[in-house]
C-alpha cells in the first residue's frame, strides 16, 4: 500500500501555490511581500537609532561665572565702607556728608556741613566744659610689699625675726621699730611667739611664722 505525500511534498506545493498560484494565493503572495518590505524599512530605522546613540555627544557648559572679578567688587565695597566710617570719625563734617551722600536716599534730606565758625564755637565750648568739670581722681592705694616670716628668735625677753621683704632684701634680722618701704610707709610693730604684726600706711598686718 503507498503511502500519502510527506509533509516535504505538502511544504513544496504550498510554496508553489504561493509563488505560482493565483486568486487568494496571489494576494497572500503580496501581503508577504508587503509584510518583507515594512520589516526591511523598520530593520533599518532601527539600525539608524542604534548609530545614532553610539555616536559621541557634545555637551556645551555654561560660561563659568568670574567669582574672582565678583569677590574683588565685594572687597572695594567694604574698603569704600571702611574709609566713609574713619572719615566720619576724623571730625570732618564735609568729607563726612561727602561720604554719606553717596549712599543716602534720594528722598531723605541731606545734612549739610557746619560753617567753620560753628565748628569753632562748639569746639571752644566742649573745652571750656572740660576744664570746668575736674574728675575727681582717688588716690591710688600703695600695696603693701611681699612679706615673709622664715623664724623667730627669743633671747631673754628680746625678740627678732627673719624675714624676707619685697625690695628690702632676704634673711633680714628685723625687730620692733624697723621701717621699710618707700617713705617708710612699713613698720614691725611688735613681735609675738608665732607672728610680726607689721603697720604698713596705717593697716595692721599679721603675719604667722611662714607666711
Amino acid at each position: 500500500m503507498a503511502g500519502g505525500p510527506g509533509f516535504r511534498d505538502s511544504l513544496a506545493d504550498l510554496w508553489n501555490s504561493i509563488v505560482q498560484g493565483q486568486g487568494a494565493f496571489k494576494a497572500l503572495r503580496w501581503l508577504l511581500a508587503l509584510l518583507l518590505v515594512i520589516g526591511t524599512i523598520w530593520s533599518g530605522f532601527m539600525f539608524k537609532k542604534v548609530l545614532d546613540f553610539t555616536k559621541p555627544t557634545t555637551i556645551s557648559l555654561p560660561p563659568a561665572k568670574d567669582v574672582a572679578a565678583q569677590d574683588a567688587q565685594r572687597l572695594d565695597a567694604m574698603i569704600d565702607d571702611f574709609r566713609n566710617s574713619v572719615l566720619s570719625r576724623t571730625g570732618s563734617s564735609t568729607l563726612a556728608v561727602a561720604a554719606a551722600e553717596s549712599f543716602r536716599r534720594p528722598l531723605v534730606e541731606t545734612e549739610k556741613p557746619l560753617p567753620p565758625e560753628e565748628i569753632k564755637r562748639l569746639e571752644e565750648e566742649a573745652l571750656a566744659e572740660s576744664e570746668t568739670v575736674k574728675e575727681f581722681i582717688e588716690p591710688e592705694e600703695s600695696l603693701p610689699p611681699i612679706m615673709t616670716v622664715r623664724a623667730i628668735m627669743t633671747v631673754g625677753s628680746r625678740r627678732s625675726a627673719i624675714m624676707d621683704i619685697e625690695g628690702e632684701g632676704e634673711a633680714l634680722v628685723v625687730r620692733p621699730g624697723f621701717v621699710f618701704g618707700e617713705e617708710d610707709k612699713g613698720i614691725i610693730k611688735a613681735i609675738r611667739p608665732d607672728m610680726v604684726i607689721v603697720e604698713w600706711s596705717g593697716e595692721i598686718i599679721d603675719l604667722p611664722t611662714g607666711m
